[in-house]
């Protein structure tokens, strides 16, 4: 129950990287006969995510992953207009972005970039009348995440991509949860560039795309022999893309998310009934199919999730609870210390079963229960 963090491979997709890794090993800038054979294995799988995406095979650059992507997508992009007459600076990013991209704002601030940061209300969406009131000529690049990879909560990607557009700014998506498990159309939403992992939809880790649309100027962040277009060096994970292409197939393929929500909510509902008090803090409606996350009123969530090993959760995102830092995304939502402290993040998949969630429901409750009377007997 901890998709979110990562998710396990799916078998076809894990045959699909064997092959490849066996037949496609060479490099794909070589330019003998195996290289332009893993070359023509690339292109085929950068077509077929191309066509999951509605873009065009040359508008993606593979990359090790989303913290990758979104970093080439800031820095990027920033580091580009900075050989312009009179480049802008402004950077606008939500206050609930995954910290490859807040971090990496921060450092582009060092740098000499503008940055603000974009409000959000209690259910975790962009605050529409804050971002209008920040976004300005001089504003650069705005990036929102799709769906937040903690809570759940949709942004309204399309409305900020089009007012980005208007005074003449790039729109930049981490849509690393919302890939594969909702549509992604991008000549709809109209953003400029977008970011993904692979191992967010059953495929393996190491691998990730950056779409960037066409025109837009990016700087190299890797240096050494000027892979994809100058865009990113490095050798190309051929067998990782073609992995990729193929789970991206399978989700495509595997596209009914409402048994996973009506899972969603007989574990949210089981929970209200045998482990309350709780608190649902992922909005109900606008919010990913298989993301529930709630506050276990009055219970430590670690002592929580220490008390329960069996059950695989997390107390926030897997990128960012090494830290002893409360969420930066629910105190951005408006709870305190404490209150997130007492939270849990629930991520389905569609190999969850009606069993597991029951059994999830049991061992939950009996946590919380011995943990509400050992402070009980504390206090």
């Amino acid at each position: 129950m901890d998709n979110n963090a990562t998710t396990q491979p799916r078998q076809e997709v894990i045959e699909a990287l064997a092959e490849a890794e066996a037949c496609c090993w060479a490099n794909s800038a070589s330019p003998h006969r195996l290289g332009q054979k893993a070359k023509s294995v690339l292109n085929r799988a950068k077509q077929s995510i191309a066509f999951h995406l509605g873009c065009r095979a040359g508008e993606l650059v593979i990359t090790s992953g989303a913290t990758e992507a979104n970093n080439l997508a800031l820095a990027g992009v920033f580091e580009a207009e900075m050989f312009r007459r009179q480049p802008r600076r402004r950077i606008l990013v939500s206050t609930i972005e995954h910290p490859s991209v807040l971090e990496t704002a921060e450092v582009l601030r060092a740098r000499g970039a503008v940055v603000d940061h974009l409000e959000v209300d209690s259910s975790g969406r962009l605050s529409l009348a804050d971002f209008r009131s920040k976004l300005t000529q001089d504003t650069l690049l705005v990036s929102v995440m799709a769906a937040n990879n903690e809570v759940g909560s949709l942004q309204p990607i399309a409305h900020v991509a089009e007012a980005c557009h208007q005074v003449g700014a790039y729109c930049h998506t981490d849509a690393t949860q919302w890939l594969g498990r909702m549509p992604v159309n991008l000549a709809e939403w109209g953003v400029d560039l977008l970011s993904a992992s692979a191992h967010k939809l059953h495929g393996p880790k190491g691998v990730g795309l950056l779409f960037a649309r066409a025109g837009i100027s990016l700087s190299e962040q890797q240096h050494g022999g000027g892979h994809q277009g100058g865009k990113r060096s490095g050798t190309v994970n051929v067998p990782g893309a073609v992995a990729f292409a193929r789970a991206l197939q399978a989700a495509a393929d595997q596209s009914d998310w409402d048994s996973v929500k009506a899972l969603r909510e007989r574990l949210f509902e089981g929970l209200s009934k045998s482990a309350g008090p709780i608190e649902r803090i992922s909005p109900e409606d606008d919010c990913l199919p298989n993301t529930l996350l709630l506050r276990f009123n009055g219970v430590d969530a670690e002592a929580l999730m220490a008390s329960a090993p069996s059950i695989c959760c997390s107390p926030g995102s897997a990128c960012s609870n090494a830290t002893l830092l409360p969420s930066h995304v629910l105190i951005a939502m408006g709870l305190d210390r404490k209150a997130a402290d007492e939270c849990l993040r629930f991520s389905l998949s569609q190999a969850n079963t009606t069993e597991e969630i029951d059994q999830a429901i049991k061992i939950l409750a009996e946590a919380c229960s011995y943990v509400r009377s050992m402070i009980q007997e504390a206090a």
